[in-house]
């Protein structure tokens, strides 16, 4: 009773223990997942300050030009930054249709697997079915040639 109640202590303390771990766990996951989404803003943060700083020195540059070569970097800043544009969308949308076949591809493998499984178990069952018609084919065989040799030990 004394071992029992030792043992039953310390399952109890390893189970207190697990929880903390679990509890740490689930708060170390929170802080990396906070922490991810703090490194996007900063991230965009940023991308952002420098797009501003870009746009600021753009029309410091802009300003101390002539207005032909004033139009013809407009044109071009423009045409660069919507072909980026186009280049981000594109790129999120590759994105996006690879995690989607990602995701088609595992659900395709689990019901592969699945099917593999059913039919290794049906390949199992047939083959135990098959075993035992050969045995029954097998004995009928036997009696039916043991019939047919009383019939003809009875004609003779």
């Amino acid at each position: 009773m004394d071992q029992f109640e030792v043992d039953r202590d310390k399952l109890n303390s390893k189970i207190l223990q697990l929880e903390k771990d679990l509890a740490k766990e689930k708060k170390e996951h929170i802080f990396d997942v906070t922490q991810a989404e703090r490194d996007k803003l900063q991230a965009t943060e940023k991308l952002r300050r420098e797009m501003l700083k870009q746009i600021k020195m753009t029309k410091a540059s802009l300003l101390s030009l002539n207005d032909d070569q004033l139009q013809t970097t407009t044109r071009l800043t423009i045409l660069q930054n919507t072909q980026l544009t186009i280049e981000l969308e594109y790129q999120s949308k590759q994105t996006e249709q690879l995690l989607f076949k990602n995701s088609k591809m595992q659900q395709q493998i689990e019901t592969l697997q699945r099917d593999i499984t059913i039919h290794k178990e049906v390949e199992s069952e047939l083959a135990k079915r098959s075993h035992f018609c050969q045995k029954v084919i097998k004995r009928l065989r036997a009696d039916v040639k043991e019939l047919t040799d009383k019939l003809e030990g009875r004609a003779e």
